[in-house]
């Protein structure tokens, strides 16, 4: 009698140790999933920056250059 209660409080907790690795697994997998996105708007936020920065010397050599044709 002893031996089976034993064995299913063991069967219970396999059970419940179960559940804990698959709610486990979906935690890992949603922090993997923001970790993704965050990384990919990283990635976009540094393209972004850039091309402002291409735009911004573009700007600057433009009017360096219209400055020196008002010079002369």
């Amino acid at each position: 009698m002893h031996n089976e209660e034993t064995f299913k409080n063991l069967e219970a907790s396999v059970e419940a140790l179960k559940k804990i690795i698959a709610d486990q697994r979906a935690v890992i997998g949603a922090v993997q999933h923001e970790r993704d996105m965050l990384a990919a708007g990283y990635v976009e936020a540094i393209k972004e920056c850039e091309h402002l920065k291409t735009l911004l010397n573009a700007s600057n050599d433009s009017a360096i250059s219209s400055r020196a044709t008002d010079s002369h």
